[in-house]
């Protein structure tokens, strides 16, 4: 599908520019938001969110400029990815603005906030239903980050 051009809100996850314009190309940006898992058939990148387990090692630190603290794990790497994320919106000038785009292995585009981020939202007056913050929980005590590979070992 053909788009007038793209803007990135929102990428610390070393996604280049041009994967993100291939993967457009590769959708429907007809409509006016999307979440879509754009599968490559090949590594194209590193995911640093993780599936653990309770009897792993934990420590605690700020992701990117986040305000709040995000679990990792310890003696672990990034998984090699063959699929990109996007989550976008298209603006009143028809241009497409990529909200995050990340590399995953999973099939859905949208993960639960952090714990973190929900109770930063909760100061401001974001309400969350007692099944969002469920499902949140449940999902964070089964997930952590990683460190990144820095770009120069890759």
């Amino acid at each position: 599908m053909e788009f007038k051009s793209f803007t990135v809100l929102h990428c610390d996850h070393d996604v280049p520019f041009g994967l993100i314009r291939t993967a457009l190309t590769m959708i429907d940006c007809k409509l006016k938001k999307g979440q879509h898992i754009v599968e490559f058939n090949r590594i194209i990148g590193f995911n640093e969110l993780v599936e653990v387990t309770e009897e792993e090692e934990f420590y605690e630190a700020r992701r990117g400029d986040r305000p709040y603290m995000s679990r990792f794990v310890k003696n672990r790497l990034p998984e090699p990815c063959t699929k990109l994320a996007l989550i976008w919106r298209r603006d009143y000038n028809d241009v497409i603005r990529v909200t995050t785009a990340y590399f995953t292995n999973r099939d859905n585009a949208n993960c639960p906030d952090e714990p973190g981020n929900i109770l930063r939202k909760q100061a401001k007056g974001v309400r969350y239903s007692y099944a969002q913050i469920k499902e949140a929980w449940e999902f964070w005590n089964s997930h952590a980050f990683v460190e990144p590979i820095p770009r120069r070992f890759l």
